[in-house]
């Protein structure tokens, strides 16, 4: 399968580099960085598994990528105005685009530029840093829930086989009917973690809890 990473920092990168080892056909779009990817790969430490991956496609611009099957949409949220101009490149007939971003409105920002029917929403729970360029560093974590952002059996079905694809990958996954459903559970999740974790100088979670303040 042919996949397009959307922004690649900690969290696309982690992402792209499991697809990538499993066998997929992956394409790393970034804003920073592009130098130091293109010459010398990446490198990621996990707790499920380090990776090195000498050699990556990363590109500056999606019109050099063109269509593939699958776009993976990891920038942050604030980088949503660029929808309009990244996205047309990446699309072909079938092309499939999950959002992976934190927050409410990604998915219909997204539909303002393609059919809504062809987009889901992952969401992820998952502790990543870049600490260097081209080296992420993974905490904690790594599940990833699927949904299709319009309700349908096909939609379903489609959240399924995503799931199976990033289950193959070592990612622990489960597909969901409705998006909104699991967007509110990730959003509670993320107010009390996120914002701690990191005023704390990046630490797990489980090291958050063993905190007694």
């Amino acid at each position: 399968m042919k996949i397009a990473i959307l922004g690649a920092g900690a969290l696309g990168c982690y992402y792209g580099a499991r697809l990538q080892e499993s066998g997929q056909d992956v394409s790393f779009i970034v804003r920073s960085e592009y130098g130091y990817l293109k010459e010398h790969g990446l490198q990621v430490k996990s707790l499920h598994g380090d990776i090195s991956l000498p050699r990556i496609n990363v590109y500056r611009d999606t019109e050099e990528v063109g269509p593939v099957d699958l776009v993976v949409v990891a920038w942050k949220s604030t980088s949503n105005a660029g929808f309009s101009k990244a996205l047309p490149p990446l699309m072909g007939p079938d092309t499939t685009v999950v959002t992976l971003q934190n927050g409410m409105g990604n998915a219909e920002e997204i539909a303002r530029i393609i059919p809504a029917d062809r987009i889901y929403v992952g969401l992820c729970f998952i502790c990543a840093m870049r600490e260097k360029p081209g080296h992420v560093n993974h905490l904690e974590g790594g599940n990833i829930q699927f949904a299709p952002f319009i309700p349908t059996p096909e939609g379903t079905e489609k959240a399924r086989e995503l799931s199976k694809l990033f289950a193959n990958a070592g990612i622990k996954t489960r597909a969901f009917d409705a998006a909104e459903q699991i967007q509110w559970y990730k959003l509670v999740w993320n107010i009390p973690f996120n914002g701690l974790c990191l005023a704390l100088g990046g630490i797990s979670i489980a090291e958050l809890y063993q905190n007694p303040e």
